[in-house]
């Protein structure tokens, strides 16, 4: 900056080009010549013009000053002059190390370029090369793309040190990939250390076709991505390499890298790509998904039958269950894509094929997923008696696997189940087991999966103010890997606590960034929590035409069944607004708006029905709302009835804010005052609920 306004004392780079000026700054790596030099070019272009010319000419950097000496007027004169001042051993070893990228260690220097540490010392006291740590190195960029000049003079050399640079770090990859499979903890660090040599290896393997390398650096790459959480530079690196060369792949590893981009798109929010990919893994497999609803729901049964034929025996494990297992993987996962789209039967069908292609290749990762899924989708279909047996089944599997990953996975997913039916201290004690072991393998995604367990545990106890911290915390998480989804969830979230506590401004601001997160990705789940909430919140600021608008967004989904037990809050949302739209100030409407409140909230509360047959902790809700409506329409005894189921079911849940609001409106409206004996949690509550605008003074003032 102060040497750009030397040149243009009206330059400000740092106010009109932020991103441009810092990345600068790093190419030349704070080289004092190369920022001079850089900044003379400020009077006639843009920062990020002088970016793209450093990045491709080594020539640019360049001033005719006068009073500058003339190895000082350009970056080349400079090196040049340094060069000459280099023995040919020198010069030999430099010219060789512009093989690297990033960091190096002297032992790679000794193998791929025949550098002895006598001559790395020589070249480091020269400051011609950087230590990032004790026996690594670094070559500045600019100085690594003039070697690199050199370095194209001598083609045989160039040849030799890119065949010996890709063997060391494929052997390099092979070592941290069978450390994976120990389960060894630090396997990530020599990861992370030669990721950009080892991503330059690839680069390499994939322009001069070598396939057999190429499948190995991409495999440690796709792990590495994988446990750094890094989803985008995984989806890129997979993209890439089928799309240049995923014709020339073994079969299996082709559908294999088919299936983990799939994977990668998906854990990046991108669930129309996941699903698009998975399903043309499937169809390379030869077990593609029905297309029409008639042959999906004749698969389906034949699955089912013979799922039930495992339960009595298990099938013997086939010898080579390689394709077995691929099939199994890229079912678990498009599952979970119909899942968010609500697509039920579809969603049936993936896991009950997936579990038994996976029963049929014996124990496994994928296995133990698929037993959770089928935890899961059991209790969606209210067959909690089989969702046990599937749950224990699931802990089985997870005892007997090794695969941290998949443990955190499945017992994250059985923690929701417990959440869903109301037994919290499973629920929580499940949850911190999975996160125990995401944290211990560094996956951020996947720990903050787990941490949304305890955050919706507390927001159903009526812990709103821990709710709201915890909200909050894995917001910025997930704000800081970049992850629309997650965000997303916490967004919702976040505001939905904040309409119970009747904060609706700042509820209404959560809401639309979720909103604007929604777009590009297909949640339908967070979708309804996302619109019930922005329904409600319209509705309590008097703004009935939104309000409207954002219920008629939710309306294609509330006669599909429940997916997910977080549905419940926007459910009971959507069914607030509707209650408060139909109640005595908004009848002056139109009759067109009366009836479709009207056909609105009819659908809503059978929606909320459903929920609470398939999820206990719908329960109390659902009963506070059909005692509203039934109040509505002068029906006190049916009210005081739901009233009082409600109250029963809050109370053996343990669910302090609804046992609280079932309680209130028992008073208001029945005159019914609570006991010496009621739970502290009603008091606690009990302020909040008498300066919120409820649904019951609306509608009989």
């Amino acid at each position: 900056i102060q040497q750009a306004q030397r040149i243009n004392p009206s330059a400000s780079p740092l106010r009109e080009e932020p991103e441009a000026l810092v990345r600068l700054c790093q190419l030349v790596e704070g080289m004092p010549l190369s920022l001079l030099l850089a900044a003379s070019w400020t009077r006639t272009l843009s920062c990020q013009e002088i970016v793209d010319r450093v990045q491709r000419d080594l020539d640019f950097l360049q001033a005719r000053w006068p009073d500058l000496p003339p190895r000082h007027r350009s970056l080349r004169a400079t090196l040049d002059h340094s060069w000459h001042l280099l023995d040919a051993t020198e010069q030999q070893v430099l010219r060789g190390l512009a093989i690297f990228r990033g960091s190096f260690s002297a032992e790679a220097a000794q193998q791929v370029i025949g550098a002895t540490p006598a001559v790395l010392n020589a070249l480091a006291e020269k400051m011609l090369l950087g230590s990032t740590a004790p026996g690594r190195y670094a070559l500045h960029e600019q100085l690594r793309q003039y070697a690199e000049e050199k370095l194209r003079a001598h083609p045989d050399e160039l040849d030799r040190a890119r065949r010996l640079h890709i063997a060391y770090y494929i052997e390099r990859a092979r070592r941290a990939l069978d450390a994976a499979a120990r389960a060894e903890a630090a396997w990530t660090s020599a990861l992370e250390a030669d990721h950009e040599n080892i991503r330059a290896a690839w680069q390499q393997a994939l322009a001069s076709r070598d396939d057999e390398a190429l499948e190995v650096l991409t495999e440690g790459l796709h792990r590495y991505y994988q446990s750094r959480s890094r989803f985008h530079e995984a989806a890129a690196l997979l993209r890439h390499l089928l799309a240049e060369g995923g014709d020339r792949l073994d079969p299996r590893r082709r559908i294999a890298f088919q299936r983990q981009l799939g994977e990668a798109y998906f854990k990046c929010g991108q669930l129309a790509q996941s699903e698009h990919h998975l399903r043309r893994s499937l169809e390379d497999l030869g077990w593609p998904v029905p297309r029409s609803r008639g042959r999906l729901v004749l698969r389906l049964a034949l699955e089912v039958i013979r799922q039930l034929g495992h339960r009595l025996r298990m099938p013997d494990p086939v010898s080579d269950p390689s394709a077995l297992l691929e099939g199994a993987w890229a079912y678990e996962r498009l599952a979970q894509c119909l899942f968010f789209r609500s697509e039920t039967l579809s969603t049936v069908y993936a896991v009950c094929r997936g579990i038994n292609l996976a029963e049929r290749a014996g124990p496994s990762p994928v296995l133990a997923r698929h037993y959770a899924n089928m935890c899961l989708g059991l209790a969606i279909a209210a067959q909690h008696r089989l969702a046990r047996v599937y749950a224990r089944l699931t802990r089985e599997t997870v005892d007997r696997i090794t695969d941290d990953e998949a443990r955190a996975w499945a017992l994250e997913v059985i923690s929701l189940y417990h959440c869903g039916i109301g037994e919290w201290n499973e629920a929580l004690a499940t949850a911190d087991q999975a996160i125990e072991i995401a944290r211990r393998l560094g996956d951020r995604r996947r720990t903050e999966e787990a941490l949304v367990v305890p955050a919706l545990v507390a927001h159903y106890r009526g812990d709103l103010e821990q709710a709201a911290a915890m909200w909050l915390d894995l917001h910025r998480q997930a704000e800081a890997r970049h992850d629309p989804q997650v965000q997303s969830w916490c967004s919702t979230g976040y505001a939905e606590v904040q309409l119970l506590l009747g904060e609706d401004e700042a509820a209404l601001h959560w809401l639309a960034r979720a909103e604007a997160l929604q777009a590009g990705i297909v949640d339908e789940i967070n979708a309804v929590s996302c619109y019930g909430g922005l329904a409600l919140v319209h509705c309590r600021l008097g703004r009935p035409e939104l309000a409207l608008r954002a219920a008629e967004r939710v309306a294609p989904l509330l006669r599909k069944a429940p997916s997910a037990f977080s549905m419940l809050e926007g459910f009971a949302n959507l069914g607030e607004a509707c209650l408060r739209l139909s109640a005595a100030e908004w009848a002056a409407g139109s009759a067109t708006r009366r009836r479709r409140v009207r056909s609105l909230t009819k659908d809503v509360l059978q929606a909320m029905r459903r929920f609470a047959q398939i999820f206990p902790i719908g329960r109390p809700r659902y009963h506070w709302l059909a005692g509203w409506h039934a109040w509505q329409r002068g029906q006190p005894r049916r009210a005081r009835r739901h009233w009082t189921r409600g109250l029963r079911a809050a109370r053996a849940l343990g669910m302090g804010y609804e046992l609280a609001r079932l309680y209130y409106e028992l008073h208001v409206h029945l005159g019914e005052t609570p006991s010496d004996h009621t739970p502290p949690e009603v008091r606690a509550f009990w302020p909040l609920l008498q300066s919120l605008n409820t649904i019951g003074r609306r509608g009989t003032q």
